[in-house]
């Protein structure tokens, strides 16, 4: 059982997500750097982003600029502390 949760194949959406946020974290990121690190193509991130700072979960940084760059929020890095917690829960014996 243990290993569904632990997928080794293709992420899930909130796997992709959840690894958006995390490289989030560390500061102020581009859309292109989160492209080549999450492995992802253009329109894949663009619908990942645009869903992330609807849900208040990344805020865009300098908006009026054309190079958008993005950061967690409280609310993102809660959404990892929880989604860290449950994976630990289900891998537990």
């Amino acid at each position: 059982m243990n290993d569904f949760w632990l997928n080794k194949g293709r992420r899930s959406s909130v796997q992709i997500a959840v690894d958006i946020i995390k490289l989030s974290c560390s500061g102020e990121i581009s859309n292109l750097d989160l492209i080549e690190c999450a492995n992802l193509n253009y329109q894949q991130m663009q619908k990942y982003l645009d869903w992330l700072v609807k849900a208040n979960m990344l805020e865009v940084v300098n908006p009026e600029n054309t190079r958008y760059r993005y950061r967690s929020t409280p609310k993102g890095r809660l959404l990892l502390f929880t989604f860290d917690e449950i994976q630990k829960m289900l891998a537990s014996k």
